[in-house]
């Protein structure tokens, strides 16, 4: 395994757009997406090489699912897979009738609900944030947003922190009827990144034990992780200017997995580590895996 300045490149690979890490602590397997590339990924540290599942629209995550498989989302609609070998089966379609509109990332809750955003193609306010429940009934709970990034939950569950990386933010919203069913409400609870994106803007993000906020600052060439309170504890600087997305995994979930793209690049023979998934340690440990339950 490669060091670079630090950080390991735990994949050597040339996604074009590589997002969504996902780390799945049953199978103890890293799941991704090379967006462009059209390919879900997956990957067991140790075990064997990269599994590639070629998908016919561009992906943009790739969770797992309670009864085994994966729940893909995939432009505007989602779909499910029982195992890497079955045919997608699509669910539901989320905004399908605004043509500059695309599926992004999300994660799943407590009660396998999956929350999924959406970015505009031409940089609008038209984008959102999406609830889906097992039997494919969609809710949108966030609208005016113009990229719909990284979504994580708080430790506790109660807290959803959402990036929006055309507005260059990241808010948290209290979730007060998350664990108990119903319709979820979204509380503006704080901002935890507001900045003008000269530095890079927040895309992929996720949540540590101790409730502290991971986030790959695309463009910006580094990670950042902000402390439970929103202050700025530590910067991680990376060997490319476009990390897309963060996963803690790992045996003993300490590891932290950084999907990367090439896809902007005027020359990527100047960034070799481009399209890998590069590692680094971490003192502290994720959540365990949150799993899709339609």
């Amino acid at each position: 395994m490669p060091v670079v300045n630090g950080i390991s490149v735990a994949v050597s690979s040339a996604d074009l757009l590589g997002e969504g890490p996902s780390w799945d602590d049953r199978t103890e397997q890293l799941t991704w997406v090379d967006i462009k590339g059209r390919k879900v990924r997956a990957w067991s540290p140790g075990r064997h090489a990269v599994v590639d599942v070629d998908v016919p629209n561009e992906p943009s995550l790739a969770l797992p699912r309670l009864r085994g498989g994966r729940v893909v989302a995939q432009v505007d609609h989602l779909a499910v897979t029982e195992n890497d070998d079955s045919p997608l089966r699509p669910i539901c379609e989320i905004d399908a009738g605004n043509a500059h509109t695309r599926l992004n990332d999300g994660c799943c809750d407590t009660q396998g609900r999956l929350w999924v955003g959406t970015y505009s193609t031409r940089g609008a306010p038209e984008a959102g944030l999406y609830v889906v429940t097992a039997d494919g009934t969609v809710r949108q709970v966030l609208d005016g947003m113009v990229a719909s990034n990284g979504i994580e939950w708080s430790p506790t569950g109660d807290v959803l922190h959402v990036a929006d990386t055309g507005r260059c933010r990241v808010d948290s919203y209290a979730v007060p009827d998350a664990p108990k069913g119903g319709e979820p409400r979204l509380v503006p609870c704080g901002t935890v990144l507001a900045e003008d994106g000269s530095r890079g803007r927040p895309d992929g993000l996720t949540v540590d034990r101790e409730g502290a906020i991971w986030v790959a600052m695309w463009g910006g060439g580094h990670l950042r992780r902000y402390s439970p309170d929103g202050a700025l504890a530590a910067e991680v600087p990376l060997p490319v200017t476009y990390p897309t997305a963060v996963a803690l995994g790992g045996r003993d979930l300490r590891t932290i997995f950084v999907t990367t793209s090439r896809h902007h690049l005027t020359d990527p023979t100047l960034e070799p580590h481009a399209g890998s998934v590069l590692s680094l340690a971490s003192d502290v440990g994720g959540l365990s895996t949150r799993r899709f339950a339609g």
